[in-house]
């Protein structure tokens, strides 16, 4: 897989993306791709939110794009995605100011994305490893549901424990929303597909791999307890 970068990152701060991911080109190409497959349809997505007056979305979506277009190191983007954000936040519901100032932001942010998207999809091409198709919300293709076998395997102490230091490792990482969760989201996920936390495992990973990180740190803290929980039981 070739090393460069799309044009719209290298002139945002590539050096800075490959330090989000300690210099692990592999990995910042894959969330590039994932990026794209996820996020292509970000504005119009913000668009109907700002036309419905849904602060909630367009803070959601709006933070979610501003840390991952952060640590690709399309720089600009992140930077609308921010400015969007702190609109959603600081407007009144019922102050209509907030679709008023949003239309001139969202035509940055069309033009902004249109050129990281290009840029990747390039890079996509030239590495022949297409962007993935599946879009926000989707099951991660890792935790379908039809491949597991929930509650086949028996929450033992030595599992609980592994699954335990898992948790630990992953927390700082959701905390700081950092993309690199999804794989530890991942090998959470293996520990428990076949027991009877398999399904709190799973959406904990759809989260992370959907960069939707606030949403990740809840699932991550109910399965904490779960586990927890087990843990106890098991001592009795």
């Amino acid at each position: 897989m070739r090393t460069s970068l799309p044009t719209p990152c290298n002139s945002d701060n590539a050096n800075a993306a490959r330090r989000h991911v300690n210099d692990n080109v592999a990995l910042l190409h894959k969330i590039m791709f994932d990026f794209v497959g996820r996020y292509r349809d970000s504005d119009r997505l913000l668009r109907a939110a700002a036309k419905k007056g849904n602060r909630q979305e367009l803070k959601r979506l709006s933070h979610t794009v501003k840390g991952v277009a952060a640590t690709i190191g399309a720089v600009k983007l992140s930077d609308l995605a921010a400015r969007i954000e702190q609109i959603a936040s600081q407007t009144d519901a019922a102050d209509g100011n907030m679709i008023g100032s949003l239309p001139p932001l969202l035509d940055q942010y069309v033009i902004t994305l249109g050129e990281v998207v290009t840029g990747i999809d390039k890079l996509a091409n030239a590495a022949a490893m297409p962007a993935p198709l599946h879009s926000p919300g989707a099951a991660h293709p890792l935790a379908d549901p039809s491949s597991t076998t929930e509650g086949t395997t028996r929450l033992d102490s030595s599992l609980i424990a592994q699954a335990l230091v898992q948790t630990k490792r992953l927390s700082p990482l959701l905390a700081t929303d950092d993309p690199k969760a999804e794989e530890v989201a991942q090998e959470l996920f293996a520990l428990l597909a076949q027991t009877a936390l398999a399904h709190t495992a799973e959406k904990l990973l759809k989260h992370a791999g959907n960069y939707d990180f606030t949403d990740a740190r809840t699932a991550l803290e109910n399965l904490h307890q779960a586990l927890t929980h087990h843990q106890e039981n098991d001592r009795d």
